[in-house]
């Protein structure tokens, strides 16, 4: 009997060693497990309160908490982690909505670069076409003073040209008075020529050979000339004379009327060689 117990008793000394070793080492695990458990829990609250304060000027707090107690209590535990994961999801939730306002801000933000490379693209295009405009205007302004110049010049011009036509003005007023005295006198010495013409078969002259004078007046369409001599020149009336100009003989006139110092002399159309003009030479041959 006493052989049959040792063998027992060692194996219960060995149990005992065993359960002792396991008590050693469940009680390290078991505290090894509280510790961990409370960093989770304190981990838990630190989250919670990081995820549940508020950040300015854009993130707004949450009006939720952790009870330490309850997230150390196994039983309570679900309900405090339960929180945690609503508080989780309110703020994922912001999170995600301020990612989509932020994408937002960000495409906005790409327009408004894009908006603003075209806006400077068209103020630099907006700027060249100032400066082309302004070199344009400037060239116009030359222009234009080059213009008013050129009037100013015309306006003195046109003033001088004005003077000059009215002194000419009055000296046409001045001739057409002559003229009219002229053509008054011619009226009157045609009608004396008139009354002097000689008949068809005229007289010997006594007009002295080569007796010369210079033709004053020439009056084509009464078809006469006034000569400068007269009877103290010996010149009879009806004296037919030759008229020269230089080399050339003009034609052939015959006196009409004879004063003192002038005479009328009537053209022979039919020998005239040319138009005879004022300062030709009249010249008595010596034969009718």
């Amino acid at each position: 009997m006493a052989k049959l117990l040792r063998p027992l008793i060692i194996v219960m000394l060995l149990l005992s060693i065993g359960a002792l070793v396991l008590g050693v080492l469940l009680f390290n695990n078991r505290e090894i497990l509280k510790g961990r458990t409370k960093k989770h829990a304190e981990a838990a609250q630190a989250l919670a309160e990081k995820l549940t304060a508020g950040r300015d000027p854009f993130i707004e707090p949450i009006d939720k908490e952790l009870n330490m107690d309850n997230l150390l209590n196994y039983q309570q535990m679900d309900g405090e982690l339960g929180t945690l994961s609503s508080i989780a999801g309110t703020r994922l939730d912001v999170l995600f909505d301020t990612g989509q306002d932020l994408k937002n801000t960000r495409d906005e933000l790409e327009a408004t670069r894009a908006e603003l490379a075209r806006t400077k693209q068209e103020l630099a295009d907006a700027r060249a076409e100032i400066e082309r405009l302004e070199g344009v205007v400037a060239e116009k302004e030359r222009q234009l003073a080059e213009a008013n110049q050129r009037i100013d010049t015309l306006e003195t011009e046109k003033d001088s040209l004005e003077e000059e036509i009215e002194g000419l003005n009055d000296k046409v007023a001045d001739l057409e008075i002559e003229i009219e005295d002229k053509e008054a006198e011619i009226v009157s010495l045609q009608t004396i020529v008139d009354k002097l013409r000689p008949d068809d078969n005229p007289e010997v002259t006594d007009t002295p050979k080569g007796l010369k004078g210079e033709v004053v007046l020439v009056n084509s369409d009464w078809n006469f000339i006034v000569v400068d001599i007269g009877e103290q020149d010996e010149l009879a009336p009806l004296t037919p004379m030759l008229v020269h100009r230089g080399n050339h003989l003009v034609g052939k006139v015959k006196a009409s009327m004879v004063d003192e110092t002038a005479a009328v002399c009537e053209i022979n159309r039919d020998f005239e060689q040319m138009p005879i003009q004022a300062g030709d030479t009249v010249f008595y041959p010596g034969v009718n």
